[in-house]
């Protein structure tokens, strides 16, 4: 399945490719996690104000969700970067080709 994190920015994200580094580098250990078969960052281009700046795209086996939930990723995730995070939105879908 693939686990979509669509995130919106807040104004505290200031440099836009410092961040993306950091949040690459904050997920990129969950391939560690059994299950979970790759991470992949998909910056946007935010042209208007209703448009959205990332989306994380985990691909992983569904049995894999709890131990991700569980993870200190997912806890550094949502601790240290709710602050730069104005909106969120989690998609869960079947795999598919035309899917990223």
């Amino acid at each position: 399945m693939q686990h979509l994190i669509i995130v919106k920015y807040s104004e505290a994200v200031t440099d836009r490719e410092a961040f993306l580094r950091e949040v690459g580098e904050l997920f990129k250990g969950l391939t560690e996690i059994k299950g979970i078969r790759g991470v992949r960052l998909l910056p946007g281009k935010p042209l208007r104000e209703n448009r959205y700046d990332l989306i994380i795209k985990i691909s992983m086996e569904e049995s894999a969700l709890e131990a991700y939930d569980k993870s200190e990723i997912h806890r550094r995730w949502k601790s240290d970067y709710t602050k730069y995070v104005l909106k969120k939105a989690i998609f869960d879908c079947e795999d598919a080709e035309w899917i990223m």
